[in-house]
């Protein structure tokens, strides 16, 4: 896979986003100032080695954000996509993604999900979860395994999907090795997605919980702003 179309598949839930992952929107104290969706994207402070790579993309409708996604989804359609988010609630979402400094092929894409409801994205949380632990269709080279994120409360599991050079060469498939982690969590009708990507060695696990699990920190149970 090229490192143009790694960087494509991550504009997942994504992941990107790729996480797709979520924090509450509506339960925070009375001292927690409120947060816009823009606000709850990493800050380029939280993520060393990493810069924002053009502004922020924004989306209102959920056919609009499928179509964005479209190269992160790896059984579901474009159609199926938008029927899964849209029927979850769907209100918003904005997605940003960050350049490797010392890797031009790797990355790590954001997104922020706003529901109307806890239920929502909980829900849409369980489709993108079970379309990412699927292996790709016709003759699959990714390996795909999970892993755990213990230190933030409503986590999801963390996905890893790789494709090795020892794998390309016994299947005969084209493209180059690649390594992305997905990782994310949950709480009320806010979700937080972030994903990884790049050639093998570029990405590691422990960088992509450190970088949720700082995020994290500053965001939860920040209520959204009255509108």
């Amino acid at each position: 896979m090229a490192g143009g179309a790694i960087r494509a598949r991550s504009r997942l839930f994504a992941g990107v986003v790729v996480l797709i992952v979520l924090v509450s929107g509506g339960c925070g104290g009375d001292d927690t100032e409120p947060l816009t969706l823009e606000q709850r994207l990493p800050a380029v402070a939280e993520l060393p080695g990493y810069e924002a790579d053009g502004e922020p993309d924004e989306y209102r409708d959920p056919a609009a954000f499928a179509g964005a996604i479209e190269d992160s989804l790896v059984e579901a359609s474009i159609e199926e996509a938008e029927e899964a988010v849209r029927e979850a609630g769907f209100v918003r979402a904005i997605g940003q993604e960050f350049s490797n400094k010392s890797d031009q092929n790797a990355g790590l894409y954001a997104v922020v999900l706003e529901f109307d409801s806890e239920d929502g994205a909980q829900e849409a949380s369980e489709w993108r979860l079970a379309d990412i632990r699927k292996p790709c269709p016709r003759k699959c080279i990714v390996r795909i395994s999970e892993f755990d994120v213990d230190d933030v409360s409503g986590s999801t599991p963390g996905i890893r999907r790789t494709v090795t050079e020892e794998r390309l060469e016994a299947t005969g498939e084209e493209g180059e090795p690649f390594d992305s982690y997905e990782v994310g969590f949950l709480d009320g009708p806010i979700a937080y997605d972030l994903r990884t990507f790049g050639p093998p060695g570029s990405v590691t696990e422990s960088e992509a919980v450190e970088a949720l699990e700082r995020l994290y920190e500053r965001v939860k149970d920040a209520p959204l702003p009255d509108e």
